[in-house]
């Protein structure tokens, strides 16, 4: 790695490792780590100072009691051990500059890692079973050599990811998920390079899917689907808190980390995922999986943090209904997802959960709840959560359902639900999903065009724009690893 230039060198900071002493970009308010340790910058004199890190940052403070910080994201990580000592020294270097930190640095290791890149990936883990495969990455379940500890590896190749968008892509996602590191969020964990490969490393899930619950159990109880929303709110609220939307909520992305503990939820794949922000320009404006997409983003319109409650929306009536409420044929589908109206009367719901899932469902942002005041709606404290922990599901078989199809813009379109774009690139969601996920897919479409209401003359001019829409391939993310279009890229 060392003779060729890493696939990261485009987030270094350029001012490493030289102490910045303007407004750190980060909240100095709570420090994650802080210990009196040596440090030495570009072999020159080791100095003992009182380090604090918080994220990507280095702080201490000079002589005069001004705080200055080093930048060190995405630095190479080398641990050296020094036996006759007793000690080891972290070295973070970008190209020929160096940072070594000396002394007791255990605990430092663990933050660190999570914002650095290593490069001995074989020597420190054992590829154990392959269970995904993806546009550009493999997944394997793998076994720490050192303590044995297990966990899920995204493995992609480098000579996949040679488009400015497939790049862009993943470096977004790696820095959400460095970003939302939390108990209710997958966890990246260490970040590994090689000459031909990136390595993912992430905790391992064993408690399946709400997809595959739900296959299995719906409907649910009210209660129960009242505790699963409650702690997927819960999670949306911290993913939120930093300006985040997912865009790409559904039960295949909620994961448990115990089976059949509901309070071990987890909110997974980020691969959508973007900061949040007032000119509405993001590398994907268009995506999401049809069925649980926020209506605003099929219009092609500015939109912000309410897109995900209307997926959680969706999830909530998928759980106490034993399918999604979009009815007909894949594309009659589409068209009722674009106009976002559903039906909850036949659910069988109590008149303050019915009066939640409508106010979550609302088509227009500007009427739909937002999520502060969704936490705190009496329909949960009815519910008592606070005495809710492990639902043991009663083994009840039930079809669940949802689609998966491809988003192109629709052409001269205007929407009442928010301020109108300039359509971007759009974005796939191809993947092949759990039975939870593909019982009334039907067909899967290669892209299909919105229309609010379609004539004869208006499906004929889809088909046709349709079948000239086949030569593009584009995909949804390059970490969802269930079989998207590895074949299809060179047309990109």
């Amino acid at each position: 790695m060392a003779a060729t230039q890493s696939f990261f060198s485009e987030t270094y900071d350029t001012r490493f490792p030289t102490w910045c002493y303007e407004a750190c970009p980060c909240d100095t308010q709570s420090i994650t780590f802080s210990a009196h340790l040596k440090i030495q910058i570009n072999n020159g004199k080791w100095k003992t100072k009182l380090l604090q890190i918080k994220n990507e940052f280095i702080l201490t403070n000079t002589k005069q009691n001004d705080l200055k910080w080093i930048c060190y994201l995405n630095a190479s990580l080398k641990i050296i051990k020094n036996p006759r000592e007793q000690t080891s020294t972290l070295e973070l270097s970008q190209g020929q500059n160096l940072v070594a930190i000396r002394g007791d640095i255990e605990n430092l290791i663990k933050i660190i890692k999570r914002y650095t890149v290593q490069e001995e990936f074989r020597m420190k883990f054992q590829l154990v079973k392959k269970f995904g495969q993806g546009a550009f990455a493999e997944v394997y379940s793998a076994k720490k050599k050192q303590t044995d500890d297990y966990f899920a590896v995204k493995m992609f190749e480098k000579s996949f990811i040679n488009s400015h968008l497939d790049k862009q892509s993943l470096l977004k996602e790696i820095k959400v998920l460095r970003t939302i590191y939390h108990e209710s969020t997958v966890s990246l964990l260490e970040l590994y390079e090689t000459q031909c490969y990136i390595y993912v490393v992430m905790e391992l899930l064993k408690g399946g899917n709400l997809s595959s619950y739900l296959d299995k159990y719906a409907p649910l109880s009210e209660k129960q689907t009242a505790q699963i929303i409650y702690k997927l709110l819960v999670s949306l609220n911290h993913i939120n808190s930093f300006g985040i939307f997912h865009r790409d909520l559904k039960p295949d992305n909620i994961v448990f980390r115990e089976k059949g503990n509901f309070d071990s939820l987890c909110v997974t794949d980020y691969g959508l995922a973007d900061f949040y922000n007032q000119e509405a320009k993001y590398l994907f404006h268009r995506c999401g999986s049809v069925g649980f997409v926020a209506p605003e983003i099929l219009h092609d319109c500015a939109y912000d943090l309410k897109v995900d409650l209307y997926s959680v929306g969706i999830i909530m009536y998928c759980a106490l209904s034993g399918t999604i409420p979009f009815e007909g044929n894949t594309h009659q589908k589409v068209q009722q997802n674009y106009k976002g109206e559903v039906k909850t009367s036949n659910l069988n719901l109590s008149p303050k959960g019915l009066q939640f899932i409508n106010s979550i469902l609302q088509p227009y942002p500007s009427k739909r709840i937002d999520l502060q005041d969704a936490l705190i709606h009496p329909w949960f404290l009815e519910q008592n959560l606070s005495n809710l922990k492990v639902f043991k599901l009663k083994n009840k078989k039930a079809s669940i359902t949802n689609q998966n199809v491809m988003l192109t813009p629709p052409i001269g379109k205007s929407s009442p639900f928010s301020t109108p774009r300039s359509p971007q690139s759009p974005i796939t969601n191809p993947s092949q999903q759990s039975s939870f996920l593909t019982k009334i897919a039907g067909k899967k479409l290669s892209n299909f065009q919105l229309e609010d209401d379609s004539t004869p003359r208006e499906s004929q001019r889809c088909n046709t724009q349709c079948n000239f829409l086949k030569k593009i391939a584009i995909r949804k993310s390059i970490f969802n690893h269930l079989e998207p279009l590895k074949r299809q890229k060179q047309t990109e």
